[in-house]
């Protein structure tokens, strides 16, 4: 199963963790490619991109603050 994981913070990289954990692929897509690279300790299998690219896959999840919300959803 292919997982989008929708942002990078603290909450966002738990997720993707434990997904990754599960042997699940997590694609971790950001704002930024380089913020979305997971810390050298995790165990995660991922693809790291920037927002600008069409995130695919089974499942999405969007992990951003309330306030971010709103512009990833809505931009183009």
């Amino acid at each position: 199963m292919i997982i989008i994981s929708i942002g990078a913070g603290t909450m966002a990289t738990a997720i993707a963790g434990g997904i990754a954990t599960a042997r699940h692929t997590v694609e971790v897509v950001n704002r930024y490619a380089a913020k979305a690279r997971p810390s050298p300790t995790s165990s995660q299998r991922s693809d790291h991109r920037s927002v600008r690219a069409v995130p695919v896959g089974d499942i999405v999840i969007l992990a951003v603050s309330y306030a971010g919300a709103s512009a990833v959803v809505t931009s183009p």
